[in-house]
């Protein structure tokens, strides 16, 4: 059962019932993915000086 709210502006927003096993496949496909990213190495620099 879908449940739909409007607000003072008008603006209408729908909440449905979630699909437990989509939302199950949507997440292990996600953590599949980040489990295959390569992240770059990070380097910070940082510089100074006395204002010489």
């Amino acid at each position: 059962m879908a449940v739909s709210l409007t607000d003072q502006n008008g603006e209408r927003v729908e909440y449905r019932p979630a699909n437990r096993a989509g939302l199950e496949r949507y997440v292990a496909d996600l953590e599949a993915e980040l489990a295959g990213a390569v992240t770059p190495p990070r380097r910070i620099l940082f510089q100074t000086s006395k204002g010489l």
